[in-house]
């Protein structure tokens, strides 16, 4: 018997989304963290759309919107003195289909803090200033070498998660490559600072060689995000005399930073993992990719790789065939690369261009990302299709049984999969890992997926389509069936719930 379903290494986003996903599936997880005590730093700030779905899923993101709140506009400060006022990004008005259609600024210290409370409500919580010390992986377990504040231990986990940063340990250990370079771009000082007499309501931009300098009002305690662009022979000397100094000398008099309560150096780096999953255990977020700043994506893409792993981890621990847990590296890894094409993209656009170049819109959204190329989606991909199988599922709003208006979101909510059959049509066979509703072929639902009598879709844990088909192609559902729900007979056994 193992001591544990799921082992993750590592407490940021992407640990944390893991922990609470498997947590509210009643799977026996252990989350740990090498550091005594949470990160304080606002560095990932920028929350996008779908990642706003994700938390809203595992119940969070009422209590991230608490504190977190619009991108303020931005006030660019030229070399002769002119200011000029401009909006970040276009802000664009909710609909039925995308609730959620701008980016949010939270700083990462305090989306982590929403994911550990979220996490307590679910019963678990991280061991802190837990080292892994090494691993060996077995046919059907992982042995852990942990040390901690209880002293060394030594743990068997059915499977283990990787969500330790770019420097990853585990990935180390492992042996997998992290291939890619460090781009030509320069190095970058991030800071949490006060500055006396500046604007709170703006995020005050300065062209300068090399890219923009930049102070970003923070949400939730009154400082600002300091971001400078180095140059190669600039010395920095991480102190608030230091600190000061260097962004004086860099924008002009006038501007005061003190009173640091975070600073880092950040060299941009261009890299993922030759592999995403090595036997039983799996790399996420920064430790399977990490990209410029620019974009907002590291968090975001990072949130995203736990979410989808976790059902799928949560499916073969329930029974479900282990060659599910294959689709993570197939689908993630994919998206990896392009995150990496467009922000080197991004972040060469912020040398050439200044301010002009930091400007963002529906690509970084992550709305639009897809899984139609996975073998996981099953059916009409082609594109042609309003809603595709392996597009995400758009929310949309209808009028439920009982007279209420309700989202579709509501019924996603959970973790399952959602069958959305239309019409009256011929049923499909009961399955107890997917819940069935029908709708009005020429309802709002119908409408949003462009479904008509002949259509169901199914929709995976994730909130993706795994399904576009016609009510009789069942040998397509019975594909989708036999490789992505649990309880079919697959090589695990059941989980062992806390």
């Amino acid at each position: 018997m193992t001591d544990i379903d799921v082992l993750i290494v590592g407490a940021g986003p992407a640990g944390l989304t893991m922990a609470c996903d498997l947590r509210r599936r009643g799977i026996a997880c252990r989350i740990v963290d090498t550091n005594l005590a949470p990160f304080r730093g606002s560095k990932g700030k920028g929350i996008q759309p779908r990642t706003q779905e994700i938390l809203e899923d595992l119940g969070a993101l009422g209590a991230l919107l608490s504190v977190a709140g619009p991108y303020p506009t931005v006030r660019v400060h030229h070399p002769d003195g002119r200011t000029e006022d401009r909006a970040f990004a276009e802000r664009i008005e909710p609909t039925a289909a995308i609730p959620y259609p701008n980016l949010v600024l939270s700083p990462q210290w305090w989306t982590e803090e929403v994911l550990v409370r979220r996490l307590a409500e679910l019963g678990g919580t991280v061991e802190r200033g837990t080292t892994l010390q090494g691993l060996e992986q077995h046919r059907d377990h992982v042995l852990v070498q942990l040390d901690g504040v209880r002293g060394p231990e030594t743990i068997e986990a059915r499977y283990l998660v990787a969500a330790d940063g770019g420097r990853s340990r585990v990935r180390k250990t492992l042996g997998v490559r992290f291939d890619g370079h460090a781009p030509a771009s320069p190095k970058i000082l991030f800071g949490d600072v006060d500055a006396p007499g500046t604007d709170p309501g703006v995020w005050h931009q300065w062209p300068v060689e090399g890219g923009v300098a930049g102070l970003c009002p923070l949400p939730g305690g009154g400082q600002f995000q300091l971001m400078l662009p180095l140059l190669k022979d600039d010395v920095v000397e991480l102190s608030e005399a230091g600190v000061s100094r260097l962004f004086r000398t860099r924008v002009g008099a006038g501007v005061e930073v003190c009173s640091p309560t975070w600073l880092s150096l950040y060299k941009p780096q261009l890299r993922v993992a030759s592999h995403f999953r090595v036997g039983r255990t799996f790399l996420v977020g920064d430790a399977a990719h990490v990209h410029p700043p620019m974009g907002g994506q590291g968090l975001n893409t990072s949130v995203q790789d736990a979410y989808n792993l976790g059902w799928k981890l949560a499916t073969v621990l329930a029974g479900g065939p282990a060659e599910l847990l294959q689709s993570y590296e197939d689908e993630r890894r994919t998206v990896a690369l392009d995150v990496l094409v467009m922000t080197q993209r991004l972040a060469d656009d912020a040398v050439r261009r200044g301010p002009d170049g930091l400007r963002r819109g529906r690509e970084q959204q992550q709305l639009d990302l897809h899984y139609r190329r996975s073998a996981l989606s099953v059916g009409d991909r082609t594109g042609a299709a309003v809603v595709n199988a392996g597009d995400r599922a758009p929310d949309c709003v209808y009028v439920a049984e009982d007279g209420r208006a309700r989202r579709l979101f509501e019924d996603l909510i959970g973790g399952h999969h959602t069958l959305l059959v239309f019409g009256e049509g011929a049923a499909l066979p009961a399955h107890p890992d997917v819940r069935v509703i029908r709708h009005d072929p020429g309802g709002p639902v119908a409408d949003a997926f462009g479904a008509d009598d002949d259509t169901a879709i199914l929709i995976r844990p994730d909130g993706y389509v795994g399904v576009r088909a016609g009510l009789g192609e069942g040998h397509l559902w019975d594909r989708y069936l036999g490789t992505a729900t649990a309880r079919l007979g697959g090589e695990e056994g059941p989980c062992a719930a806390t």
